[in-house]
């Protein structure tokens, strides 16, 4: 796997131990992690924020534990993992709050730990480097004379919503069930909509929420399109029949989506420059959960060859 094709996982710190922060530094490089220190008259706050995590971990002592306690309340599904000291009685931790704990000193079970919790889905590379690819190109056409970059992919444990509005496109092929979220700033989209970057003329219609909808509609349906038609081979797609679903719970207020599973999301932030600087970068966060089916062993990249080329009339024989 290439730098480019890594995937990352933010963490947030909390750690007062000294040598044990050494240790977590080369730890985090050593394991994908980005970790974010924080303070413990901090932490609720950053918690209560927008950020997208993948994992917490503590510090040991009373602290620790209430801390644990506290965020478990918040942020109820991102796994927690506390360092505690060998004397400590491990068994006294209450297993529905942390996911772990670990001695100072103990990387390799940590590593298994983050492992577990974190990076225990496997996305072929292949798909998330098409993704990118399909995603820049369709913002690129869609939104004229923009730049569009993406970070580094990441994954994430928790279930925030960035931003005022979201699209929700259905994702099925033969080895993948589940759902593509766009998630931007309405703001921000009217913006680009009035300096005339997409297809829709602001002088025909008034710019507000409808046509911010429109706008993320069509971006989402043209990168399902070029997924389907890069991913998804029609003979091999079985009849659905009967398919299990489960409840998608949203929240508007927590500004939270839950979709009745526990895995985390394949999560790629983007960033819409304006060619000429006309306007402040736009970001849109892209997420995918495979919650209802996960096969990435029959994942395929569809290849056409010259006789499809020449069936389908987009190529002649002289």
């Amino acid at each position: 796997m290439s730098e480019g094709d890594k995937l990352m996982c933010k963490v947030l710190i909390y750690e007062k131990d000294r040598s044990t922060l050494k240790e977590l530094r080369t730890f985090l490089k050593e394991n994908d992690l980005i970790g974010l220190r924080v303070d413990s008259k901090d932490i609720l706050e950053v918690l209560e924020s927008n950020i997208d995590l993948g994992a917490v971990f503590l510090s040991d002592g009373e602290e620790g534990l209430e801390l644990g306690e506290q965020i478990h309340l918040i942020r109820r599904e991102l796994p927690i993992f506390i360092r505690i000291n060998p004397n400590s009685d491990a068994e006294s931790l209450p297993t529905n709050t942390f996911a772990g704990f670990y001695y100072s000193g103990q990387m390799d079970k940590l590593k298994e730990m983050v492992g577990s919790y974190l990076f225990n889905t496997q996305y072929p590379n292949g798909l998330i480097r098409g993704i990118q690819e399909i995603t820049i190109d369709t913002l690129q056409t869609e939104l004229n004379d923009t730049v569009v970059s993406c970070d580094t992919p990441y994954i994430v444990k928790d279930r925030i919503i960035f931003g005022q509005v979201f699209s929700l496109m259905s994702l099925e092929t033969n080895w993948c069930r589940g759902y593509m979220m766009l998630q931007t700033e309405e703001a921000s989209i009217e913006k680009i909509i009035r300096l005339q970057k997409t297809h829709l003329n602001p002088d025909d219609d008034p710019v507000d929420f409808r046509l911010v909808n429109s706008v993320l509609g069509e971006i989402s349906n043209r990168i399902w399109g070029g997924m389907k038609t890069r991913y998804v081979n029609e003979s091999e797609l079985e009849d659905p029949g009967y398919r299990v679903q489960v409840p998608i719970i949203i929240n508007h207020e927590k500004r939270y989506i839950s979709f009745g599973s526990d895995e985390g999301q394949l999560c790629l932030r983007y960033r819409i420059s304006d060619a000429n600087n006309n306007f402040a970068p736009v970001i849109i966060f892209q997420k995918f959960v495979f919650h209802l089916n996960w096969d990435p062993e029959k994942f395929t990249e569809n290849e056409k060859s010259i006789d499809d080329f020449v069936d389908s009339g987009e190529l002649e024989l002289f």
